[in-house]
């Protein structure tokens, strides 16, 4: 079974991933020109 991925690029404002078996992967846009979209498992926190 696939791992839900969520994007978080369109988040505004302070936030952090812990990492953490969750069955759910993290996204974000970095490398600036070079676009990468790295993945981890574990939780986003936005504040």
């Amino acid at each position: 079974m696939d791992k839900l991925v969520i994007n978080i690029w369109d988040s505004v404002g302070l936030g952090i991933i812990i990492k953490f078996p969750t069955s759910i992967l993290i996204s974000n846009q970095t490398g600036g020109t070079t676009c990468l979209h790295p993945k981890i498992e574990g939780v986003f926190y936005h504040c």
